[in-house]
């Protein structure tokens, strides 16, 4: 077996409270087994992984059990760390009698060795040491290295294994992933309904780890799916008291000095699909539609605007059927799958290439809907006026939506202004309150205007709004694989 010795690089560089490390923002500061001093020359060549001498300790060394380090480390802890397996079994063969209460000791940081073969990536081993006793709490040392897999072998092979067991300070497996910017694993452990704000012994929450350790991803999946902004820690710092890379700053200011914050607090954390939107949509339309044509109609010259009073049924008409269709249409949703084939897609794809939300193979063009929890195929944007994501399927239908809706305000916005260059045909009172609407219909037309044009400009491109946006952000693994996949549609 070669020999990798444990010091190579330290297990787990996260502080909190006391012991921050300034130079590189790490959050917990347990588990570094940089810092061991062996006193034992065996122990030294277990962190060491020297095989020819562990293998003539085996059988020469008489209360190997009995050793440990300054870090309260046993031998089987770094032979763990080091996946070496072969050693392990000869020993728990050997002192058989000892082996459980050998395997159940806790280093200084309530570990034991399965947790460092599960860091490891030794899934296999889990099935030989639970023939002693059933071990618990191993999520998160899986969750560290982003090891979906092991997550869910974990979960199959312990049924009991739960997120109430807590490590060192309160820690939970959501922490630890945030703290290693293990996203993928922090997606899956919030799929499994993990706590979002639970708070470690500092007071800190997952979306504070995260935020020191500048990852925006995470953030804006955290808030996106319930993460509070304003919870404070013992140190009374919110998370953006925490941040200082300039997106996580954007990432965690977009949430609270925004349109998008106004949606969190009212319907949308965690984002959920809502008709409150589109019921305030609704409302906002028939007042100005409704109350324009109901003014001018009764203007004292009513009869001259017969004409444009019928077209005005014609296109509110079509309008509300181009509505329905678009809210209650499918957009172009992916099949969801089971547990079972994100395994097989983890043994045979690229971690970027998975949805790890609808535990299937991203399709091409597409992204994970966080208000639908679905994958929407050729993904434009998820349209709050219609509750319902825009996409490969619906896209013809939204564009006459918005058609109509132009048309609408199009029409009553110069109805409103010919009534209003005459001001004897009405009262007073109706003057000015349609002064209001008709200031209001056109102020509506400035978003409105500005989304018809983003959908011209997606459709001379050949682009959704999504696709053109992840073109214009720093490139990433998953973002190359996108715009590399597009380029060959394209050139088809």
């Amino acid at each position: 077996m070669e020999e990798s010795p444990a010091t190579a690089e330290p297990l787990i560089q996260l502080t909190l409270g006391n012991n921050v490390e300034p130079e590189n923002k790490t959050i917990y500061n347990f588990m570094d087994i940089t810092k061991v001093h062996s006193g034992s020359d065996l122990i030294e060549a277990a962190k060491k992984n020297k095989m020819p001498i562990l293998n003539a300790s085996v059988d020469t060394v008489p209360n190997i059990y009995d050793l440990e380090d300054s870090e309260k480390r046993t031998v089987l802890h770094y032979l763990a760390l080091n996946s070496n397996s072969f050693i392990f079994n000869r020993l728990l063969i050997k002192f058989q009698s000892q082996a459980k209460e050998w395997l159940q000791k806790q280093d200084k940081y309530d570990l034991q060795a399965i947790h460092y073969f599960i860091y490891s990536g030794k899934i296999d081993m889990l099935d030989e040491i639970s023939r002693y006793y059933i071990p618990k709490n191993l999520l998160g040392m899986a969750a560290i290295k982003n090891d979906v897999l092991t997550m869910i072998l974990i979960r199959e092979k312990l049924k009991e294994e739960t997120f109430k067991n807590k490590y060192q300070d309160a820690v939970t497996p959501l922490h630890l992933a945030c703290s290693t910017k293990s996203d993928y694993a922090a997606i899956v452990l919030m799929k499994w309904k993990h706590p979002i704000n639970i708070q470690d012994a500092n007071g800190n929450t997952p979306l504070h780890i995260a935020a020191l350790n500048n990852s925006y991803k995470l953030i804006r999946k955290l808030i996106q799916r319930g993460g509070s902004i304003n919870i404070r820690n013992k140190k009374d710092q919110l998370p953006i008291d925490l941040a200082e890379d300039y997106q996580t700053l954007d990432a965690l200011k977009s949430f609270r000095f925004s349109w998008k914050s106004l949606l969190l607090q009212l319907n949308l954390k965690p984002r959920k699909r809502s008709y409150m939107q589109s019921l305030i949509f609704l409302l906002f339309f028939s007042i100005t539609n409704f109350g324009t044509i109901f003014l001018v109609q009764n203007s004292t010259n009513k009869d001259q605007n017969t004409g444009s009073f019928i077209m005005f049924i014609i296109i509110v008409t079509l309008f509300f059927i181009c509505f329905l269709l678009v809210s209650y249409s499918n957009p172009g949703y992916a099949n969801t799958k089971d547990e079972q084939n994100l395994k097989s897609l983890l043994n045979k794809l690229e971690p970027f290439e998975i949805c790890y939300d609808c535990f299937i193979q991203t399709p091409d063009r597409s992204k994970h809907c966080e208000f639908c929890k679905r994958c929407v195929i050729k993904y434009d944007h998820h349209c709050p006026w219609v509750n319902n994501c825009v996409g490969n399927d619906n896209q013809s239908i939204f564009w006459l939506f918005l058609l109509f809706l132009f048309l609408d305000f199009l029409l009553i916005i110069i109805l409103g202004i010919l009534a209003l260059t005459d001001q004897n045909t009405m009262e007073n009172n109706n003057f000015t309150i349609l002064i209001i609407l008709t200031i209001i219909e056109f102020l509506f037309m400035i978003p409105l205007l500005n989304l018809i044009l983003t959908q011209i400009r997606n459709y001379y491109s050949g682009l959704t709004t999504y696709e053109r946006l992840v073109l214009g952000k720093p490139s990433t693994k998953k973002r190359e694989s996108i715009i590399q996949k597009m380029s060959i549609v394209q050139q088809g």
